[in-house]
């Protein structure tokens, strides 16, 4: 056992699996083999092998508590919440001291649409131990969902007093600094982030973003100069300074930067509305009008979130009139709002 959790903790699974099935060859009682398989299948992904595995460790062992927070954790992942819920809940019952549990029970009832419950979780959770800054992040995320970014902002505030070496609440709050408009505070944010973490490229690439929100294209290129320095295949830097030199008109540039990310499956929405705008500021408005056909047809959803894009592709008006009057459509579309809500949880 002793060497199947060594293995399990450097991340050798194979071993790992060695070493818990030769212990249940001895001893096909050992519930903690069986939560070590579990463990192991949950790490790969394979949630229908890691439930069997936790359910067997619980046949054994009723009161495992660590058995049951894991087998909510994998019927989470199976999309069966009511489930997981059930589970959470039975270990916290069991043994009150597992306050991640607690955390995991404000994340399902947040996918659960019961706001109210996920913040008396994460309440009760950043009560059990105020160093908790994941719940802090995530209290201030639902509080900003709701518009109460005031409430959001001074949550993180405290967040930051108790751990103040972290970098991921000066993310979130530049990020609800942007929205409000208070954009100097949000830069400051970002650069205290990029301070403790300087090997972050998101801090770097969010950095950019405000200094292209203050029309200053040379600092918010030289910012995503910086993220692709750290990452040089970071796709949401390349995307935000292909946007920077399209505001400083280097537009072939930007053109073989947008052409490279188009190949890939991601963001693919926001590529091809940037290469229309390069398109239309060359007049070229044919070609801007397959980016725009292309951008409404990268995901099905835009079909039934935004109808008008499609009407006013089908509409008779002349190209230009008609590449204009997109332009103007997909800027009421928020495009980075979208590709978060289409990205996996």
């Amino acid at each position: 056992m002793d060497q199947a959790r060594q293995h399990m903790q450097a991340g050798r699974l194979t071993e790992a699996m060695a070493g818990f099935e030769s212990v249940l060859s001895e001893n096909p009682e050992s519930a903690a083999a069986y939560f070590g398989m579990g463990n192991i299948f949950f790490r790969q992904g394979q949630y229908d092998e890691a439930k069997n595995y936790f359910e067997g460790a619980l046949h054994i062992n009723k009161e495992m508590s660590a058995a049951m927070a894991m087998l909510g954790n994998t019927l989470e992942k199976q999309g069966d919440l009511e489930g997981a819920l059930q589970f959470h809940q039975r270990a916290l019952k069991t043994n009150p001291k597992m306050n991640k549990v607690r955390f995991a029970l404000g994340r399902i009832y947040h996918r659960m649409q019961d706001l109210d419950k996920a913040k008396e979780a994460l309440r009760q959770a950043i009560r059990h131990n105020p160093q908790f800054t994941e719940a802090g992040m995530m209290l201030s995320r639902l509080l900003d969902s709701e518009d109460r970014r005031e409430e959001a902002l001074e949550n993180l505030d405290s967040v930051l007093k108790r751990s103040p070496h972290a970098w991921q609440p000066h993310m979130m709050r530049a990020k609800i600094l942007v929205k409000e408009g208070r954009r100097e505070e949000a830069l400051e944010a970002a650069e205290a982030s990029a301070n403790l973490n300087a090997d972050n490229p998101a801090a770097h690439v969010m950095k950019g973003e405000i200094f292209l929100e203050l029309a200053q294209y040379a600092q918010a290129e030289a910012a995503f100069e910086q993220a692709l320095a750290i990452a040089p295949g970071h796709r949401p830097a390349q995307l935000a300074k292909s946007k920077a030199l399209i505001a400083q008109d280097q537009l072939m540039e930007a053109r073989r930067i947008l052409s490279e990310l188009a190949q890939g499956e991601t963001h693919l929405a926001q590529i091809h509305v940037l290469l229309a705008e390069i398109f239309l500021r060359e007049k070229e408005y044919a070609d801007a009008l397959m980016e725009f056909d292309a951008a409404f047809l990268s995901e099905e959803i835009l079909a039934k979130t935004h109808p008008e894009l499609a009407d006013i592709q089908q509409s008779d008006q002349a190209d230009a009139d008609k590449a204009n009057a997109l332009k103007a459509a997909w800027a009421q579309v928020d495009l980075e709002e979208f590709a978060a809500q289409l990205a996996p949880r």
